[in-house]
């Protein structure tokens, strides 16, 4: 995992903006490094991503994550990976309220991710199972999309299985 101790102190100092300033920068030295392979690249900027959504710059981390997805797809598009990166676009796309963009994003990466479920590590299997579908849970909740809510509730049943 990549070193950002100067970032996660800024987190928990709530200095959101000043993480901001830094992943931007991370994101300018990423940009110059030709030693980087594709997935090493995307390996960097997902973590980056996920960092900025869970301190609610969603702006920022829908730029981190497209680009992550863009990268991804064009190397690995039928990775778990590429799936579990459109799964969390869409958590944040949910966030900025872009819902039809965030139910594309998430549904179809649950999909792909269950059709593919067999490749994500067996460590992490159930954990990114349930992620991806809390996620397409989480936005049919907040669109009240309630006939479409009581169809993917039984998804659970295939995680509970894993």
């Amino acid at each position: 995992m990549p070193s950002t101790s100067l970032g996660e102190a800024l987190i928990e100092a709530k200095d959101i903006q000043g993480y901001i300033e830094i992943s931007d920068q991370k994101r300018a030295q990423l940009n110059k490094r030709n030693d980087l392979s594709s997935e090493e690249r995307a390996g960097e900027l997902i973590y980056i991503g996920i960092q900025l959504k869970d301190i609610g710059a969603y702006e920022k981390a829908e730029v981190v994550l497209k680009e992550t997805l863009s990268i991804r797809q064009n190397t690995a598009p039928k990775s778990w990976t590429t799936s579990n990166t459109k799964s969390l676009l869409g958590e944040v796309q949910m966030h900025l309220k872009q819902y039809k963009n965030a139910y594309t994003s998430t549904s179809t990466a649950y999909i792909q991710l269950k059709e593919n479920v067999q490749s994500i590590p067996n460590s992490a299997r159930k954990l990114r199972m349930q992620q991806a579908l809390n996620r397409v849970m989480e936005l049919l909740q907040k669109t009240k999309n309630n006939s479409q809510l009581l169809k993917w509730r039984t998804e659970q049943s295939f995680i509970d299985s894993l």
